[in-house]
């Protein structure tokens, strides 16, 4: 059941058991004993990471009806190759149950971590992510979006009507955590599953902001006052509800009853005192952001990203942005640190480095049209890191050869984590980056997909200078769902710039010759 509905009265049936033959792996109550099981990955809100996998509203038009085209509004897909939910967005089902369930299947699926112990993740107090901005302080003209609207009217023959009481195409406006203009939101739904929808986004930019800018409770009260008499239903209910309606009239007025609501909230100081003290950006918001960005920007020329050649090392993908959230908890990264992405695709592990962590971001890319997508992300991720109200770190994405860029040839001395997704490199870029990673700096942490160290590798004195007599690796595990190119689990490395066991390896070489 989603959001406040409440499940219909069941009529219970008592059947006499035999002890003898109760399941030894389930309770009482008929459910799985959770001992019996491996435990379901938990994001850093708590959420399973687990996502059931939804039919998209247009898979099958033709058959339904219209009103069960929003009987799931999901996201559109990241994935080249596959039709994968995005964790970013609650999947809106009347069977919450059924998800439980599915979400149970899948646990027992994706690998564990082969080691789960990680740098020091306190606090980091250093870090103010949030910042309401005064309004005269606001200069909309430079910080400009690509809006809904704009991306609607530019795709609009792969949209089609998403309600029933409408003929023209309805138009709200939609008000961000923030004091710049509201954005323009042209509510239609896609033809084709791996579009941008903008009834999804809406729905999910509002769950964000209630749950992040205003204080727990704040909404339903009030709602109270604002809603009719018997009308006080969960804003988000309403919303959906609205959408599995058709019903335009209904939508938009829940949209602008929570701009009413944001807006007494940035006036009152509610919104600038519940952001205030918080020192961190909750995973499910960094991705409901990101998403946003991804949307507007990569989305609608996705199959650029489709064109390299095989067999070479320019080849495309990317790692999630719950990978991505992983990787940076074991390695510590920290607002004060520097990150590099070497080979960045679009970037937007950079980007999440530097919006979720608040660091000095680096990424570069080799390939024209990765770069180019690229270079609009980080275009729109500024502007709208304003709209949300947060203060991310600098991002740099460079279009070229990390391997003969002046530019990363000097942030690698400073860098504190390097990210280098060698799935698909050939051996020979593979040393050519061990040589690189000479260059970084004692206690550098260095993320991989393969291993630039082999597990059973040995000082010798024969290879003193060998690069990987340097590079202390741990070999981990990363979940299902966690890179676009497969929808398996697999392994990565977190390599450790240590050069102390070298060092003594050598003293007690010499010690010998004497």
């Amino acid at each position: 059941m989603f959001l406040g509905a409440k499940k219909p009265p069941t009529k219970t049936v008592k059947v006499a058991v035999k002890k003898d033959q109760k399941n030894p792996q389930t309770d009482a109550k008929g459910l799985k004993n959770k001992s019996s099981q491996a435990p379901l990955r938990k994001t850093g809100s708590g959420q399973n990471l687990a996502v059931r996998r939804v039919a998209s509203p247009a898979s099958s038009v033709a058959s339904a009806s219209k009103s069960q085209q929003f009987n799931n509004l999901a996201p559109p897909q990241r994935n080249l190759k596959r039709k994968l939910g995005s964790p970013a967005f609650q999947q809106f089902s009347s069977d919450s149950d059924s998800n439980e369930e599915d979400a149970e299947v899948l646990s027992n699926k994706r690998p564990r971590s082969s080691s789960e112990t990680a740098v020091d993740n306190t606090t980091d107090y250093k870090r103010q992510p949030f910042k309401v901005e005064a309004v005269e302080d606001i200069d909309d003209k430079n910080e400009l979006i690509l809006r809904c609207a704009d991306v609607i009217d530019e795709y609009y023959k792969d949209y089609k009507s998403a309600f029933d009481d409408v003929t023209d195409t309805p138009m709200i406006k939609l008000q961000f955590p923030s004091n710049y203009r509201s954005e323009r939101y042209k509510l239609l739904i896609p033809k084709e599953s791996r579009k941008y929808e903008p009834i999804s986004d809406v729905v999910a930019t509002i769950d964000m902001i209630c749950k992040h800018y205003l204080p727990e409770g704040y909404v339903t009260k009030q709602l109270e006052g604002l809603a009719p008499a018997g009308n006080t239903a969960d804003l988000n209910f309403k919303l959906v509800s609205a959408a599995r309606q058709r019903s335009a009239q209904k939508f938009t007025e829940a949209v602008e009853l929570f701009n009413r609501i944001l807006k007494g909230a940035m006036v009152d100081g509610v919104v600038a005192s519940t952001i205030t003290d918080q020192k961190s950006i909750d995973i499910k918001l960094v991705e409901c952001i990101l998403n946003q960005i991804y949307w507007r920007t990569v989305l609608p020329d996705q199959k650029l990203l489709a064109k390299y050649e095989n067999g070479t090392s320019e080849i495309y993908g990317e790692i999630l942005p719950i990978f991505g959230h992983e990787i940076f908890k074991l390695t510590g990264l920290r607002s004060d640190h520097v990150f590099i992405d070497l080979g960045s695709g679009v970037g937007n592990l950079a980007l999440q480095a530097a919006l979720e962590f608040g660091c000095e971001s680096w990424g570069i890319e080799q390939m024209k049209n990765p770069a180019s997508l690229a270079r609009k992300q980080v275009k729109e991720f500024n502007a709208r890191c304003k709209r949300w109200s947060i203060k991310p770190g600098k991002v740099t994405l460079l279009e070229g050869d990390f391997l003969a860029s002046p530019e990363i040839d000097a942030a690698i001395p400073r860098a504190d984590v390097i990210v280098i997704n060698n799935k698909a490199f050939l051996p020979e870029l593979n040393a050519a980056i061990a040589l690189k990673l000479l260059d970084a700096p004692e206690g550098c942490r260095i993320v991989s997909l393969k291993s630039f160290a082999p597990d059973n590798w040995e000082l010798k004195s024969f290879r003193l200078h060998d690069t990987r007599n340097v590079l202390r690796s741990v070999k981990k595990q990363y979940w299902s769902r966690c890179v676009s190119w497969s929808d398996e689990g697999g392994d990565y490395y977190i390599a450790t710039k240590d050069t102390s066991q070298l060092r003594k390896f050598d003293e007690q070489e010499n010690s010998k010759r004497r």
